[in-house]
């Protein structure tokens, strides 16, 4: 391969840019990374084992180690959007890889909090129920069906609230913010 082929693989560029047999090709590829990521997360979710009845601190850990989780992906995925050729797909698969994590991190916390203290939801809560809970939550959507009863269920459930509207204001600006930078980084002329 020439150097300039190389280097031009390399060049950030818009999808838009792309010759239609490239841009299928991303398009398709990228599709394929974020299904294989997406199941990965609803796989890894359901095959840990959570709600073991160890208590609340047990649960607090599991929650605070998860955001830490879902902030490495987030800067792991940030910094391959600004190495990415096309950073707007790699943008789009990062909240593909991004919004399932958090939500997973959790439902995963949802269900340790019922197994610890049964009855802090107004449902008992498993994994596929916990799931289909913190998505309404982040939706901001809340049927009601679900609702937390206990204080501590209450909290958590508050803190997600609360970092919801981060994952939407800051999250997608932060991801869009760095498809943005990668386009308009200049490349370096070929030195001879």
């Amino acid at each position: 391969m020439s150097r300039e082929r190389a280097r031009s693989e390399r060049t950030p560029q818009r999808l838009t840019t792309l010759a239609a047999r490239d841009r299928w090709r991303a398009v398709v590829m990228t599709s394929l990374r974020s299904l294989l990521a997406f199941g990965v997360v609803l796989g890894v979710y359901y095959l840990l084992p959570v709600g073991d009845g160890r208590g609340d601190v047990s649960t607090a850990v599991r929650l605070v180690l998860g955001v830490l989780l879902f902030l490495a992906i987030l800067a792991w995925q940030i910094r391959q959007i600004l190495r990415s050729a096309v950073p707007a797909l790699q943008a789009v698969e990062a909240l593909i890889v991004a919004i399932p994590t958090f939500i997973v991190v959790y439902a995963s916390t949802y269900v340790g909090i019922e197994s610890a203290v049964p009855g802090s939801f107004s449902e008992s809560l498993d994994k596929s129920a916990a799931l289909y809970f913190t998505v309404v939550t982040l939706g901001t959507v809340g049927f009601g069906d679900i609702a937390p009863v206990s204080t501590g269920a209450r909290l958590v459930v508050s803190s997600q609230v609360m970092l919801d509207l981060v994952l939407i204001a800051v999250v997608v600006r932060l991801l869009t913010g760095a498809a943005r930078r990668s386009l308009d980084r200049k490349v370096e002329p070929p030195t001879s």
